[in-house]
This record gives structure tokens, sequence and C-alpha cells, in this order.
């Protein structure tokens, strides 16, 4: 019997295992980071469409609206027509707000990149 604090020694199966994974972390890691550089490069193509051999990339802005940010701006005490409740209703705000005001209150991401 172990105590709390001792951990149980694995069998050669589990150690095998845990090796395997170790192993794949290690070849992946240099592959993902590879990957992570070209999506880098592409993610600051300019928003469209792009045909390049057999694919077509779609890169387009991302962003997010801050809800956070809105709310201090646009209290909910004072600016009603926003909110139910406490909690800010999107779906009012983007029907009453212009499409500037919208952008100027989200948040910029790094572009997306879809290759099919």
């Amino acid at each position: 019997m172990t105590t709390k604090n001792e951990p149980i020694k694995a069998d050669a199966t589990i150690t095998d295992i845990v090796a395997e994974i170790v192993d794949l972390d290690n070849e992946i890691a240099p592959l993902q980071a590879r990957r992570d550089e070209l999506n880098k490069h592409l993610r600051n193509l300019e928003p469209g469409k792009y045909h390049a051999g057999a694919f077509e990339i779609t890169v387009s802005e991302s962003k997010r609206f801050n809800k956070k940010r809105f709310e201090q701006d646009f209290p909910p005490a004072a600016h009603r027509q926003f909110y139910e409740e406490t909690e800010p209703q999107m779906v009012l705000v983007k029907d009453r707000i212009s499409k500037a005001v919208q952008d100027d209150y989200s948040d910029r991401y790094d572009n997306r990149v879809t290759v099919k």
C-alpha cells in the first residue's frame, strides 16, 4: 500500500506508453512550430480569397465584441436600451449602434485562415 504522496510504480506497458507520448511530443513540437510560422505568414495577408494551386485560402479578419469595455463606456443605468436586466444583449446592441461603433468595440486578433 502506498501513502497519499507516494507515487505508484507504473508497469512496463504504462512506461512504454508514456515514453512514446513524450517521443511523439518531441517530434510534433518542431512541426507545430513550423506550422505556426507558416500560418503567421498567411494571417498577415490582406483579408480575401486566394487561389494557391489546388487550394483555396480564405483570410478573414478575426475580432470579437468586447462586452466589458462596452459596458464601461455605456453603463446599463444610463443606456437601458442596450440591456435586458444587467447583461448587454449583443442582438440589441448590434441593431441599435452603427457598424463603425461595433468595430470600435471589437477586439482584433490574428486573421483566420481556412484552406480547402
